[in-house]
């Protein structure tokens, strides 16, 4: 057995049609964007074995590459974690990938003082940095989250790197080839593709409501990232008619029932394989929506892509890992009334490919030094991504 193991989330999930949905929501924490960052980094480790987040160490584990989330708040309960660290061999060390704060979930902000952590999280922060053998080991998704921990003293260990879902690619230059497919776009509506995942908070309807009409009306899919019922309804699974009338009116409410269902059968779908998911985002010209790691994908496949902000945790990634994106809060976004037009002029003002390119070539050296301080072995995808593009 390797002496380095990935802890976490599984980054891949195998045959999965003969499972039920909630099975496989519950693999990957109810959100298949999950997997996103869950096989960027087996991948830009080199895919070592895979156990759950606080299984016990085998004999032969030295290191544990935890891939975590946002976990810095007061929805996670650390207390498990932390005594899996401190009953952990004394020679065992951990290494942390894309560790995020939960800040505030109705509004754009990079204040840490939005955030308070609990004891229980402090002792655990320093638990992981009693895990990090003097060296730097644990990587955070941006800003918000580091000047978090720096305002407790505890961030010495820490160093900003972004999720690491944007190693996903091997091209090097893969801004200008997002550039040079964009450039081909007109002012015609292009084939859309949508992230939905937001359902919850009736704020977001009225935009993801005018975005499912739209990707429809273009012959493109909704990609569904959350919540039970909306994967259960994307994957065609039989739901109730309660169910159904209720996914209806807040996903749809301009169609009849029956007409609700036809287009869900053909323009909702969700995905539990990410090269499988990266290779239909090839095929849209455009998506936009307010999923971070839906976004995230479309742009590792080469797609442009624009995210819709709409909390702390989506604004500090797009910020890190020069993601484009706009905020739900903001008209005409909070209304519904944008259109292609817009969508096209929002990603053309922001997204540069040099600036893209430069940024995604420092985060993956980031992630190559971390690594290696830590003694896991980058894999030569990360290795060649860490390299600059010589020009002859």
């Amino acid at each position: 057995m390797s002496k380095i193991v990935i802890r976490g989330e599984p980054s891949r999930l195998g045959i999965t049609s003969h499972k039920s949905t909630q099975k496989l929501a519950q693999e990957v924490g109810i959100n298949p964007g999950n997997l996103a960052f869950s096989y960027a980094s087996a991948l830009i480790c080199g895919f070592p074995r895979n156990v759950t987040l606080i299984e016990a160490p085998s004999k032969d584990e030295k290191i544990g590459v935890f891939t975590l989330a946002n976990y810095l708040g007061e929805h996670y309960n650390p207390s498990h974690f932390q005594a899996f660290l401190e009953r952990a061999p004394d020679d065992w060390r951990a290494v942390v990938l894309g560790l995020g704060a939960q800040g505030l979930l109705d509004r754009l902000t990079l204040d840490p003082g939005d955030v308070t952590l609990s004891e229980g999280h402090l002792s655990w922060m320093r638990a992981l940095r009693d895990r990090s053998g003097g060296r730097v080991n644990v990587s955070v998704r941006g800003d918000l989250t580091y000047k978090l921990l720096d305002r407790y003293g505890l961030a010495d260990n820490v160093v900003v790197t972004g999720c690491p879902s944007l190693m996903l690619s091997p091209a090097r230059d893969l801004g200008h080839v997002v550039a040079r497919k964009f450039a081909a776009l007109g002012s015609d509506v292009p084939l859309l593709n949508g992230t939905l995942g937001n359902p919850w908070d009736p704020r977001s309807q009225p935009f993801e409501q005018a975005l499912i009409r739209q990707v429809a009306a273009s012959g493109g899919l909704m990609h569904v990232q959350m919540q039970l019922d909306h994967l259960r309804l994307a994957r065609g699974d039989a739901l109730d008619e309660q169910t159904m009338r209720m996914l209806n009116r807040q996903l749809m409410p301009h169609l009849s029932l029956e007409e609700f269902q036809r287009t869900g059968r053909r323009h909702f779908h969700v995905w539990w394989d990410v090269p499988a998911w990266m290779e239909h985002l090839t095929r849209a010209d455009f998506v936009i929506g307010t999923r971070i790691h839906g976004t995230a994908l479309a742009l590792q496949a080469g797609t442009p892509a624009l995210c819709v902000a709409w909390d702390s945790r989506t604004y500090e990634l797009c910020r890190s890992m020069n993601i484009p994106y706009v905020s739900i809060y903001d008209e005409p976004w909070r209304s519904g009334q944008f259109d292609w037009a817009l969508m096209r002029e929002s990603f053309a003002a922001q997204f540069d490919a040099d600036t893209f390119d430069r940024n995604r070539l420092h985060r993956a050296q980031q992630f190559v030094e971390l690594l290696k301080s830590n003694e896991v072995p980058p894999s030569p995808h990360l290795v060649n991504l860490a390299t600059p593009v010589t020009v002859a």
